[in-house]
């Protein structure tokens, strides 16, 4: 059985919170879908529990690892994730991120 069959056998019953999931690792992991609480994701759970200044700090960090580490994988599944992390920096409207 998938985790998302696991996750959904255990939301039977009430359809309003069964979660639908796919495979893209990029724009939505399902590593991260099983910590997914009243339809919160993982980076807006940080907002709320960091502040936008310190999220946008991690999604630039990020995104530098991703870079950083994409020529050693031989794919383009780091460069889609640091795109990714920059996208969601860029929603934040964050543009001085100071020391």
């Amino acid at each position: 059985m998938s985790r998302a069959e696991k996750i959904n056998e255990s939301l039977a019953g009430n359809t309003t919170n069964t979660l639908e999931f796919d495979d893209d690792l990029v724009n939505n992991p399902s590593h991260y879908q099983s910590f997914y609480k009243d339809g919160i994701d993982c980076i807006t759970a940080m907002q709320s529990a960091f502040g936008k200044t310190a999220t946008a700090h991690f999604c630039l960090t990020n995104a530098f690892k991703y870079i950083w580490r994409h020529s050693s994988k031989g794919e383009f599944q780091d460069i889609d994730k640091a795109i990714w992390y920059l996208n969601k920096y860029k929603e934040m409207g964050i543009i001085d991120l100071g020391d």
